[in-house]
C-alpha cells in the first residue's frame, strides 16, 4: 500500500518505484484490482460523507491522488462520482477540461429539438455551428495530460 501511495502522490511510473519486497508490476496489478473492485470509489464516497471521521478527512489529499491515478480505469463513472461529490482534486485534469455528461446531455436534447423543427422552422444562421462547438467543449479534451492536473 505504501508503494501505491508513493506512486500516486509523486506521479512516477510504476517501474520507477523504490526497492520494495514486491515487483513494480505486481503493485500496479494490485492497484488495478483494487480500482476494479471499487475500493478507490468507496474511499471517495466515505470521504465525502457528512459523518466522515477526522482521520479520513486528514487523508483527503492521498485518497484523491489514488482516485486520480485510477480515473482511466474508472472511466466516466469515476469522473461523474468525483464531480458529484465535489472532490475536484480527484479529477485527472482541471474540471473544465474534463467531459461534462450533464452539459452534454442538455445540449444534445436542445440540438435534437432544433433539428426536429427543421423543415418548417429554420434555425438562425450559425446556431448549429455554435451547438456543435458547445458539444465538442462538453466532451472534454481528447487527451488527458498531467500538465493540466490540479496540484
Amino acid at each position: 500500500m505504501d508503494a501505491m501511495l508513493y506512486a500516486c502522490v509523486t506521479g512516477c511510473p510504476w517501474h520507477d518505484l523504490p526497492e520494495t519486497d514486491a515487483r513494480p508490476l505486481s503493485i500496479a496489478r494490485q492497484f488495478r484490482r483494487l480500482a476494479h473492485a471499487g475500493v478507490w470509489s468507496g474511499l471517495l464516497r466515505a470521504l465525502a460523507a457528512p459523518g466522515a471521521p477526522a482521520m479520513l478527512r486528514a487523508m483527503e489529499y492521498w485518497i484523491c491522488r489514488l482516485a486520480r491515478r485510477a480515473m482511466r480505469l474508472l472511466g466516466m463513472a469515476g469522473i461523474g462520482l468525483a464531480r458529484g461529490l465535489g472532490l475536484l482534486s480527484a479529477l485527472p485534469m482541471l474540471p473544465w477540461f474534463m467531459p461534462n455528461r450533464d452539459l452534454s446531455q442538455a445540449l444534445h436534447a436542445f440540438t435534437n429539438a432544433v433539428l426536429d423543427r427543421l423543415p418548417e422552422q429554420r434555425p438562425r444562421p450559425g446556431l448549429l455551428t455554435l451547438l456543435g462547438k458547445c458539444l465538442q467543449h462538453a466532451g472534454g479534451r481528447p487527451v488527458w495530460s498531467k500538465k493540466l492536473a490540479p496540484p
